[in-house]
Parts: C-alpha cells; sequence; structure tokens
C-alpha cells in the first residue's frame, strides 16, 4: 500500500516566482497564438472588408482586462471604461470599441471545416477543443499528488444549447456540464466538458457504461502500479470499475448504490436505520479475483461504500448532534468512512474558490462561456 509515486514539483515548476509567470506557464504563448490566428481568420471570413488584424499582445491584454473583471464587479461591461466609476489603467490598456470587436469575433477552430452535426464524426465541442486539448495538456504538467477525486461541476449558463444541463441538486442548476480529477488542495489535472458524445473508450480499456467510463477517461494519466488513491461518489462507482482500478494499481474508494452491489449480503436498510446511531456493517468478497470491501454505516442516513483498499477498522469518535437528546454525542465512524471525507473534496473545493472570483461576461456562444470557465479554474 506504499505510496510509489512522486508528487515532487519539478524545477520548471518551482521557478515561477510571481503569479503572472505561474498564469503563463498553463495559458501559454501557443494558446494566444492559436486564438489570434483563429480570431483573424473568422473576422476574415464573417466579412472580408473588417478584419480585425488582433496581435498577441491584444489576446493577452483582453484575457487580463476580463480577469480584472471577475475581481471587480460593475453592473455592465461598459462601465469599466467610464470616466466616473471605470478604471484609468483599463482604459490605457484598450479601448471600449477595440474591447468589444475583439469580444464579438473570439475565435478558437476554422468554421470552414467543422462538421455539421449528425454526421459521422462530427464533434459538438468542435469550436472550443483545441483549447480544451491544449490546457489539459498544460494542467498536466503538474506532478500528481497521491489523493485525487473525480466529480462534475457546472458551469452556469442561460443561454441556448444543446449542450446545457439540468441538475436540479447543484446550485447553478442550468448550466454545462464538466467532469474534473482535482487533488485535495483543489488543483484540476484534467477536464472534460459533457457533450453527450464521450461514451469512447481507448484500446484496451472496457467498456464499463458511460458514468464509469468517464473515470476511466480521467484516470489514463495517473501512473499504473503506483499505489495513488482515487476517490469519486455513487453517481460512477460500479464493480467493474474497481476491477479495472485495481489491476492498473490504483487505490479506489466511493460511495455506492445498492443496486450496484445486489449480491453483497448486506442488512436491509430499513433494519440498519433501527439500529443505534454509528453502528456500521462489512463484508469482504472477491470479485473477478480482486478483494473489495463494503462497509454499510449508518449516520443520519445510510451511508454504502466500497473499496479495493480501505475498510472498516481502524474506527474512529466523531461528535454529532442529536435532535432527540438535543446534545450533541459521540458516534463511532469506520476508517473507511474517514478516509471518504478526508479526500473527496476537491472539485468541491475547487468550484468554491472559482465562485468568489467568477467572470461574469456573457456570451450566447458556448465556446466563449466554457473558455472564461476552464481558464478559470487555475487563477
Amino acid at each position: 500500500m506504499r505510496f510509489r509515486g512522486s508528487s515532487k514539483l519539478p524545477n520548471e515548476t518551482l521557478e515561477l516566482k510571481t503569479l503572472y509567470r505561474v498564469f503563463s506557464y498553463l495559458f501559454t504563448d501557443e494558446i494566444v497564438v492559436l486564438i489570434r490566428d483563429e480570431t483573424n481568420l473568422y473576422s476574415v471570413q464573417k466579412d472580408a472588408n473588417k478584419p480585425i488584424n488582433v496581435t498577441s499582445q491584444e489576446i493577452r491584454e483582453f484575457v487580463g482586462i476580463t480577469y480584472f473583471m471577475s475581481i471587480v464587479h460593475l453592473p455592465n461591461v461598459r462601465m469599466y471604461w467610464s470616466e466616473k466609476y471605470g478604471y484609468a489603467h483599463i482604459r490605457e490598456t484598450m479601448p471600449l470599441k477595440r474591447f468589444e470587436f475583439l469580444r464579438q469575433v473570439l475565435h478558437f477552430n476554422d468554421n470552414s471545416i467543422m462538421l455539421p452535426y449528425g454526421q459521422p464524426n462530427s464533434d459538438r465541442l468542435y469550436k472550443i477543443r483545441p483549447i480544451i486539448q491544449k490546457l489539459n495538456r498544460n494542467f498536466g504538467k503538474v506532478p500528481l499528488e497521491q489523493h485525487l477525486s473525480v466529480d462534475e461541476q457546472m458551469c452556469s449558463t442561460k443561454t441556448r444549447s444543446a449542450l446545457k444541463q439540468y441538475l436540479p441538486e447543484k446550485p447553478h442548476k442550468w448550466g454545462f456540464k464538466l467532469f474534473a480529477i482535482c487533488d485535495v488542495s483543489g488543483y484540476g489535472y484534467k477536464f472534460e466538458v459533457y457533450s453527450g458524445q464521450e461514451n469512447i473508450c481507448a484500446d484496451g480499456e472496457p467498456q464499463l457504461g458511460a458514468l464509469s467510463n468517464v473515470v476511466v477517461r480521467l484516470a489514463r494519466e495517473i501512473p499504473v502500479n503506483q499505489n495513488y488513491r482515487l476517490f469519486f461518489d455513487n453517481y460512477y462507482t460500479s464493480l467493474p470499475l474497481m476491477e479495472f482500478l485495481s489491476h492498473r494499481g490504483i487505490l479506489a474508494l466511493g460511495t455506492v448504490r445498492r443496486n450496484c452491489i445486489p449480491k453483497c449480503k448486506l442488512p436491509d436498510e430499513k433494519q440498519l436505520k433501527k439500529a443505534p446511531r454509528g453502528t456500521s456493517v462489512e463484508q469482504v468478497a472477491s470479485y473477478n479475483g480482486i478483494n473489495i470491501s463494503v462497509v454499510a454505516w449508518r449516520d443520519n442516513k445510510i451511508v454504502n461504500l466500497v473499496s479495493n483498499f480501505a475498510v472498516k477498522n481502524p474506527t474512529s469518535v466523531v461528535s454529532r448532534f442529536d435532535k432527540s437528546q438535543k446534545k450533541h454525542i459521540n458516534v463511532e465512524r469506520p476508517f473507511i468512512v474517514a478516509e471518504y471525507n478526508r479526500h473527496m473534496g476537491g472539485v468541491d473545493l475547487m468550484d468554491c474558490v472559482m465562485g468568489h472570483y467568477k467572470i461574469k461576461l456573457r456570451s450566447k456562444r458556448h465556446s466563449k462561456t466554457l473558455l472564461s470557465f476552464s481558464r478559470h479554474d487555475h487563477d
């Protein structure tokens, strides 16, 4: 079970002494040049008489202004250029008309070779696919931490789009859904945008279903047989996924739904609810040669967890408020629950940080909205 990987930062990362250099390490000149070239091309395709002729420096200035807007919020964009409420350094950096024109024609891929939706090999994320690929490659330059988690996040939007999803349990219920893999400090190593076309597997990967395949794809960058620990919730958990990760030498732990472990002889939930708070039951079995532990714990609700490395013992004691007694009581907590609570919240932490500095520029184009969201993950 000893961790054999390395989380030591490379020298090129340790030499980044300023926030701007850290940002440029991830949002590289290559991305800036791509946006510059595609924006110039799109402006000519849209109106050959009005080419924008944008430069790389202007792209950087545009990005800088949008980041400033995420920190200092004003009711509308034009107020940042006003004499009374605006900021002189924004007015000196780029004129308002130039900013709005650049915002209008900002582009990331060539529309002339895009396949129409419905045709074979068409890509709903074609307009932003190059940015996603380059950002994921740059995010992956930072070595992985030992404890990683996979979860979903929402890029809230009110625009009309076939990509928009409705998740009633999220704070922002309407938006673009993303899947991300993060460490416990909230750094995201890789993300993918849900478009309904991701249910694909690479050579050597089993078909585990749409949800478990998300974990398989995001875990491709995890070194094999190094005992990295991966956490996820019951949205993704299945026994075939646990088996696949075990064969790759990845230690996995997740909450699980009862219908995903139908042959596990755990007590009935109605019976377990009658037991004292803190009661836990464990079953250990072999699934295709892989030892799997399943633990049911009675807290406010019944929590079911499955793991290929964590078990019930050693237990610990936690404080819980008891409504009937109107006081705090000590409750026994299994080790598998403590491990899950300690390491699962990486994506939620990243969401929390992003929420404080949200880029509020609105756009009807999903590519611009997603660019603002994805590049804001690591500010």
